[in-house]
């Protein structure tokens, strides 16, 4: 098989997906630019592998030339849906011709005047397209229902998400403090100042100190709460290398993510359970669906304080061997690309790895 994948970047969430696939099938990516500049502040890179043909930015006429003169075994891959102008014309084409094609993109849910226009042509466009699209992979918690609303046949969504390497061991540090870990954008979705709020009283009733990574509009503000309630086992950190992101994760105690809005998934998550640190987060983080109920972390309706405060203290004590041992079982790229495999060329749905219960 053949595969062509259309993204507008080079993503670094898909990059490790794409190099396993391309250790045994012909990859050719085609994006529409390198790497956003959000990315690049976060020290985020993509080192995709030597085996996959990349095209950055292609005319129109060249897209147009490319569809045509595919051969009929050639599988299209479309990142996003009809999010993008020159993916969206390859995308109609590819239909218009009979290709395979499918969609890998989480739910693209906009509340805002424009989006609920968006999301109204998308489902009308939807009703004349989803019986020549061939799947949906679609990514995160929110991802199936989204492509439901827009009409499409639960037989051609296949639960999907974004799958990374194993990162490089760390130790794990003996402290006398436990460390809560958040990691992300500063922004109000993340609901980082919920988890201010319980970190106020959990420094008070036991050890442990908060570090906050990333950078964004709350920064201030988070700044100023911190300091008007005295806070003080709390460390902000900027952006950072990823290796040293890395490094964080792999000594904490526990990773929060206390989503207060939709977030499409959350490789945060990925890489904390690869090392074997504890995960909670909201289920309005995507990544909630690769997290062990239970045995690698704690997933909450909404983050409300008592919910959180109880989350925290029971994961903070799961089994960081365990955590890992499944994470390698489920959710490393080798095991996704299996899964896609066999999704593409099997007549029947398969269950996800990350969503089986093997055993511990």
């Amino acid at each position: 098989m053949k595969f062509v994948f259309w993204q507008n970047i080079l993503s670094p969430h898909q990059c490790d997906f794409l190099s396993c696939l391309a250790d045994n099938y012909d990859v050719t990516l085609i994006v529409m630019d390198k790497i956003d500049q959000h990315r690049k502040n976060q020290h985020w890179t993509s080192n995709y592998s030597k085996n996959i043909k990349i095209i950055v930015n292609p005319s129109y006429k060249a897209i147009s030339q490319f569809i045509t003169q595919q051969e009929v075994s050639t599988i299209n891959c479309f990142s996003g849906f009809l999010s993008y102008k020159k993916i969206s014309l390859a995308f109609l084409l590819s239909l218009y011709f009979s290709q395979r094609s499918f969609i890998i993109s989480e739910a693209v849910e906009n509340n805002s005047f424009k989006g609920k226009i968006k999301s109204t042509v998308k489902s009308y466009l939807m009703r004349f397209l989803k019986s020549r699209t061939s799947g949906i992979f679609a990514i995160g918690a929110s991802g199936p229902n989204y492509f439901k609303k827009l009409g499409i046949d639960d037989k051609k969504i296949f639960p999907f998400g974004y799958f990374i390497n194993k990162p490089r061991p760390f130790p794990k540090l003996i402290t006398a403090n436990k460390t809560i870990l958040f990691v992300g954008r500063l922004i109000p979705l993340k609901g980082v100042i919920n988890l201010l709020k319980v970190f106020l009283f959990l420094e008070k009733t036991s050890k442990f100190q908060l570090k906050i990574i990333g950078s964004g509009v709350l920064r201030n503000k988070i700044s100023t709460f911190i300091k008007c309630n005295s806070i003080k086992a709390v460390e902000m950190i900027g952006d950072i290398p990823r290796s040293d992101v890395l490094k964080h994760i792999a000594e904490a105690n526990v990773l929060v993510l206390p989503n207060i809005e939709d977030e499409g998934w959350g490789v945060v998550v990925n890489e904390a359970l690869l090392s074997g640190t504890p995960v909670v987060c909201s289920q309005l983080t995507g990544a909630n669906i690769i997290v062990r109920q239970g045995v690698q972390g704690e997933t909450i309706a909404m983050p409300d304080d008592n919910a959180l405060i109880k989350a925290i203290t029971k994961a903070i004590e799961y089994d960081s061997d365990k955590i890992r041992k499944i994470a390698e079982r489920q959710i490393l790229p080798n095991i996704a690309v299996d899964y896609f495999i066999k999704q593409i060329t099997m007549d029947e749905l398969i269950s996800p790895p990350w969503l089986q219960k093997d055993n511990e």
